[in-house]
């Protein structure tokens, strides 16, 4: 859900069925180890944390230019926090005073 896709959208890139990524969400069936690694890769998170090794998605990112949303916030949090980045991108990066 936070990657904004559908079970057919993933399945389509995964090259995989709808139903196989719901037994996956549902936890019917676990996917063979290179399909996990390539929905880390669309998901952008650690194969760690798909599995539940790990509570941090992206532990190879730098934190330090990193924002953090608290857990619960609704999905229009994330589009009102890119739109926000896209205003400060203006502010700071293009709107310059001579």
């Amino acid at each position: 859900k936070k990657a904004h896709l559908t079970q057919a959208q993933l399945g389509a890139q995964l090259h995989l069925s709808k139903n196989s990524i719901s037994n996956y969400e549902r936890n019917q069936d676990e996917p063979p180890d290179d399909t996990k690694i390539k929905l880390a890769k669309i998901l952008g998170v650690s194969v760690d944390y798909l599995t539940g090794a790990s509570d941090n998605p992206s532990p190879y990112v730098d934190a330090s230019n990193t924002v953090r949303l608290p857990a619960g916030m609704p999905p229009q949090a994330w589009d009102e926090l890119r739109l926000f980045i896209d205003y400060l991108k203006f502010k700071y990066l293009q709107h310059k005073e001579p």
